[in-house]
């Protein structure tokens, strides 16, 4: 299990900014108990998130003002970045139960290569990119691989029900829920020579006109 050191953070409000300056990321702790302000290398987390995502267990250890470290399980729960830059601001970790089974959003990692793509020359679509799994915090995954090789033609399909997870994994979507299909290569229209296309339309006009002349003649 990944793990991350945090302090109890005592500067609130107005000292947020100075911490954010000395590479300190302010962040709270939610879950089995009262809400707690705590705060963390900005660095570290950074490594943290990079390697457990949103949807693996993060062993905190959490350093209090008597010395004491009591260890928590979480989850990054929510995290906040600037706009412009992309920088991480804020993060939120909640404390999950051991013995109760939890909601998660879990990322679905697309591996192979499809024949229908590479020989046929068709495009990859990918309807959705995560799924939402109910489990029990150690039974969690980093992401679920979706094997993109087994779609040899366009009429294949890899849905829901295709998934493979861990026994005591619930994965709440639809069975029959598509996740990725291959797209045929659009056929091109015939586009006629510009010098073509001059011809015709004088042509029509021509006949057109003498269309005319022959209805006045009548007249």
């Amino acid at each position: 299990m990944v793990e991350l050191t945090a302090k109890i953070r005592e500067k609130i409000g107005g000292g947020i900014k100075a911490l954010r300056r000395q590479g300190i990321l302010p962040a709270v702790l939610y879950g089995q108990g009262k809400n707690l302000p705590i705060q963390v290398s900005h660095q570290d987390f950074t490594k943290v998130l990079k390697d457990a995502g949103e949807s693996t267990l993060v062993k905190l250890l959490v350093e209090g003002a008597d010395g004491q470290t009591e260890e928590k399980n979480v989850l990054i729960h929510d995290v906040k970045k600037e706009p412009i830059n992309d920088k991480v601001i804020h993060a939120d970790f909640y404390e999950v139960s051991m013995s109760e089974k939890i909601t998660a959003t879990v990322p679905l990692v697309f591996v192979g290569e499809s024949v229908a793509v590479k020989a046929l020359g068709g495009t990859l679509m990918k309807s959705i990119s995560e799924v939402e799994i109910k489990a029990l915090a150690k039974d969690l995954m980093r992401g679920i691989e979706v094997n993109v090789g087994v779609l040899a033609t366009f009429d294949d399909r890899i849905s829901i029900k295709d998934l493979m997870v861990p026994a005591g994994v619930e994965i709440l979507a639809e069975p029959d829920e598509v996740i990725a299909l291959i797209l045929p290569p659009r056929k091109e229209e015939v586009v006629a020579p510009v010098g073509e296309e001059v011809a015709e339309a004088k042509a029509t006009e021509g006949a057109q006109e003498e269309g005319e002349s022959e209805k006045e003649e009548k007249e």
